[in-house]
């Protein structure tokens, strides 16, 4: 029971390292890691309430492995969070849940779907992590849009004094930082540089020059023709 503990709280720190480096957010990772924790302690009552199941082999297994299963949907939701750029709480939400809620639940119908096929078999600890992948796919799905998507529309981080990035960085990279987000909210294009081959200004108002003077040549030598050939 003690390697079991201390394999799961190694598979918790590692999860809040990989999130504090993929978003950035100490808050937003510590929601994540929350879900995650309330995610598998309810698997663990459903193991030992529910389906009235010894603490064996296969619920140690599973609670550390499952850690990461149960990561992968909150840190989509939250990573998309963090990313939007709305003016409130509520519209960073919605364009999380509209831009990444289909695959979401496509990936957790997935694999909810290929643990089916072990609720048949013969050997009951196949069944049994069966049942518990299928439960944990569940309960992580739940979890995500019930309990971490209102969170963090009623707290979530709205400015930088959560930011891990903006106190490690300094206040011009801040700044370059700011004025990216700010163009992409504006959805400016970027500015790239002219190619070589581009006319420029003078040549193009040079075209526009001779055109018109080439126009009124070929008019008088058309004329010309015309009256020679009268002649």
């Amino acid at each position: 029971l003690n390697s079991t503990i201390q394999a799961f709280v190694v598979s918790i720190m590692i999860s809040l390292c990989s999130l504090l480096i993929f978003t950035g957010d100490v808050l937003v990772a510590f929601f994540t890691v929350l879900t995650t924790l309330l995610t598998i302690m309810t698997l663990f009552g459903f193991v030992t309430s529910v389906m009235d199941w010894e603490f064996g082999a296969i619920q140690a297994i599973g609670l550390t492995t499952f850690v990461g299963m149960s990561v992968d949907y909150t840190l989509h939701m939250s990573h998309a969070f963090h990313a939007a750029i709305q003016p409130t709480r509520r519209k960073k939400v919605t364009l999380a849940i509209v831009d990444l809620g289909v695959a979401i639940i496509g990936g957790a119908l997935t694999t909810a779907g290929a643990t089916v096929f072990l609720f048949p078999c013969w050997i009951y600890l196949f069944y049994q992590l069966g049942v518990m992948l299928f439960a944990n796919t569940l309960i992580a799905l739940f979890f995500t849009f019930f309990f971490l998507a209102p969170l963090l529309m009623i707290c979530g981080p709205m400015t930088d004094w959560t930011d891990l990035y903006a106190w490690v960085l300094c206040r011009p990279c801040r700044r370059y930082v700011a004025t990216r987000k700010a163009g992409k909210s504006k959805g400016t294009p970027e500015r790239s540089d002219p190619s070589p081959l581009a006319p420029s200004r003078e040549d193009r108002e040079g075209f526009e020059h001779r055109v018109p003077v080439a126009a009124e040549q070929e008019g008088d030598s058309m004329r010309e023709s015309a009256q020679i050939s009268n002649i």
